[in-house]
């Protein structure tokens, strides 16, 4: 990112609902969060520097969270809930068109997958 501000959207699954968002918050942190019947969160414990490229990846399986930074494990956090996946709105770069939440800066590569991947997996990727 080139500057700090609430909702940085990165990829965002939603309309209905907010089934998935991955996110920076003001402070640098990598948020992941869904909604079902109330929202449940992830956060990275380093921040995204400004002005520097980051490999940013996260994965969601058993109901666990994982958020890893330049292919380093930085943060795993549980929650109660899966999502509910009825949001038909697959977005990157912004929470949805004119949402006033988007990315500042420049995103490269978004990829997703259908199983989440293994720390060694996520190093494969970050080098490719």
């Amino acid at each position: 990112p080139t500057t700090r501000r609430e909702h940085l959207n990165i990829i965002s699954k939603v309309t209905p609902g907010r089934d998935f968002n991955l996110q920076l918050n003001a402070q640098g942190h990598v948020i992941t969060h869904i909604e079902n019947q109330g929202y449940e969160f992830g956060t990275s414990k380093s921040a995204v520097p400004l002005g520097e490229w980051t490999f940013v990846a996260t994965t969601f399986k058993d109901r666990e969270w994982k958020i890893y930074l330049n292919g380093q494990l930085d943060a795993t956090q549980r929650v109660q809930k899966n999502p509910v996946w009825t949001g038909t709105l697959l977005t990157v770069g912004n929470l949805y068109p004119q949402a006033g939440e988007a990315f500042v800066g420049s995103l490269d590569d978004v990829r997703i997958y259908r199983k989440a991947l293994s720390p060694a997996q996520i190093k494969t990727v970050m080098g490719s």
